[in-house]
Parts: structure tokens; sequence; C-alpha cells
């Protein structure tokens, strides 16, 4: 038995409606992923943080991540770019999907949607800042809910969480909204054994 093509209003079967189509009708808005690496250690919740290397947000602290290629998905972005930044290896690390972040103006460059990644690895893995990172670290993170504290020797990086703002006019600050996305990152962690590593000092 021979099926008839369905057909639209136009009278188009899928076939001549996909090739009639005009794929710049609505703007592409760009997909880019980004990476909350998180370390247990002697009881410390840790979170890999990189100094960016270029424009926009040059020299400040950001997580690992980077754009979707066009012929990748975006798994494998997220895999791809944390090894170009922090030289971890695939095989080291499984990432989950936390969320996906589309404020409008949440890039200065043009309009981007990032989805966000989370994994926990082991500390012991070795890390090296390469492409569009300068410097890559590790930072004590420090919760109560309501601020959050990133330390490493003299850098300090503090904010109030309810809702998003720098505590003290000395901090340094984050890159983009990653803020936002560490924040949501420690709430889900929240009902984990590592929630005790997060509020093991409340203090900024």
């Amino acid at each position: 038995m021979i099926m008839t093509p369905l057909k639209n209003a136009k009278g188009q079967t899928e076939e001549e409606f996909l090739k009639a189509y005009d794929a710049t009708r609505y703007p592409c808005p760009a997909l880019s992923v980004d990476m909350l690496i998180f370390a247990r250690y002697n009881n410390r919740l840790k979170l890999l943080l990189i100094r960016r290397k270029n424009h926009p947000y040059i020299q400040q602290w950001a997580l690992p991540g980077g754009f979707l290629n066009i012929d990748e998905d975006i798994t494998e972005a997220a895999y791809r770019e944390l090894k170009e930044e922090t030289s971890i290896n695939p095989e080291q690390v499984h990432l989950y999907q936390l969320h996906t972040y589309g404020a409008v103006h949440r890039d200065p460059r043009m309009r981007v949607i990032s989805v966000a990644h989370v994994a926990l690895i082991n500390q012991e893995i070795k890390v090296v800042a390469n492409d569009d990172a300068e410097d890559t670290v590790w930072f004590d993170v420090q919760s109560d809910g309501n601020t959050l504290t990133l330390k490493h020797k003299d850098h300090s990086i503090c904010y109030n969480i309810k809702p998003i703002c720098k505590k003290e006019s000395n901090s340094e600050a984050l890159a983009f909204d990653h803020v936002q996305m560490i924040a949501d990152a420690l709430q889900s962690l929240e009902y984990t054994p590592l929630a005790d590593s997060v509020r093991a000092d409340k203090s900024c």
C-alpha cells in the first residue's frame, strides 16, 4: 500500500517544506558550556576556576568553558572545553548537566545560552591551564546559603547570593553569571555528604 505524503496548508510535503525553509528567519543565539568541577579534600570542598586570558572579563576568575561547535553535541563540547582549558581528560571525570542559563544580557559579546555541567573529581588529578585560560586554581568553597566565599592564598571572592551581589568592595569578581551557577550547584549538593564540607567555615 502506497502512503500519500501528508501536506501542510500550503500544499507542501515535508521534503518540500524543508527544502524551502528559511533558516535565517529566526536569529540564532550562540550556545556555550560551563563546567563546575568540585573536589573534596581534607573534608573541605574545592572548586576549579580559571583566570581568563582575553576579553571580556580579562584577568577575572571564571568557570572553565567555551562555545559549542556546529558539529558536536553538548556533552562532547563540555568534555572538549574542559580538556582544552584544564588538561583534564574525559575519562577522568563524569559530567552531568546542572541547568541552562539564558538571560538576554549575560554575555556582553552577543546572545549566548550556556549549559552548566557539574562533576566531582579527585583533587590529585593534574590540572594545567591551556587555551583561553591563563591560570587554573583550586579555590576553597565556603557557604552558609546566604553568602559564598571562594579563597585561594591571597585571592578572595565573596558574594551575597540572596540576591546575587558582591559582599565586599575589595572582593575579586567572577566573570559572567558564574556566581549564579556556583550557587545553584551548591544548592544541588545540599542533600549530599558534600554539604558538611561546604559549611565547614562560614566566614568571609
